[in-house]
């Protein structure tokens, strides 16, 4: 409640004094948002080792939120050395539990062959599940995969229902500009059915 505002002042140091209460106890959430204010230095002095300290004793009770923080860590070097195949083994573990964000990064590292070996079609495979869930960055992915024959076969009529699924999911709004105009319509072959073009 503190650390949002909500039904009382927003108070960050009242928020990490609860949250350490509840981390005392055991409860994972507190200690990944415990965790997360010390990466973002909300209520206390930013610090990337504590952040990190909090996320793997959080990741360790199976929180996929603390799974997938701790794995872009790792991504990134923050508190630790950066290491791709650290970063990977926490992104996976985050997907066995349905984490979206988790299985577009995990599509992400096999396309570019961090801490994995490069697969395209382990790439597309990945960004497909997390694109049943919604994940726009992974419907962008499958979109400019679709657009250049990455993984999967090459279709602009496929492209173009992933970049627009992206677009109307929010991806403009960070920045992504879709290869084809989105206002522009696919020509579709006479006879073809619509629910062929959903794949």
């Amino acid at each position: 409640m503190y650390d949002d505002g909500l039904g009382v002042r927003q108070d960050f140091l009242k928020a990490i004094y609860w949250y350490r209460k509840a981390a005392a106890q055991g409860y994972a959430n507190a200690e990944n948002n415990i965790a997360g204010a010390y990466a973002h230095g909300l209520g206390v002095p930013q610090d990337y080792a504590k952040a990190i300290y909090w996320e793997r004793k959080a990741a360790g009770q199976g929180c996929v939120n603390a799974e997938n923080n701790l794995a872009s860590l790792y991504t990134q070097g923050l508190g630790v050395p950066r290491n791709d195949i650290r970063a990977i083994y926490w992104y996976r573990k985050a997907a066995a539990q349905g984490s979206a964000a988790a299985e577009a990064s995990v599509g992400s590292f096999y396309a570019s062959g961090k801490g994995v070996s490069q697969s395209y079609t382990k790439a597309a495979a990945w960004w497909h599940k997390a694109a049943a869930q919604g994940d726009v960055q992974a419907e962008y992915d499958l979109g400019v995969r679709r657009a250049k024959g990455l993984g999967i076969s090459r279709n602009d009529i496929k492209a173009i229902y992933w970049y627009r699924k992206a677009a109307v999911g929010g991806l403009r709004r960070c920045g992504k500009q879709p290869r084809f105009p989105l206002r522009q319509r696919p020509r579709r072959p006479a006879g073809l059915r619509e629910s062929l073009l959903l794949v």
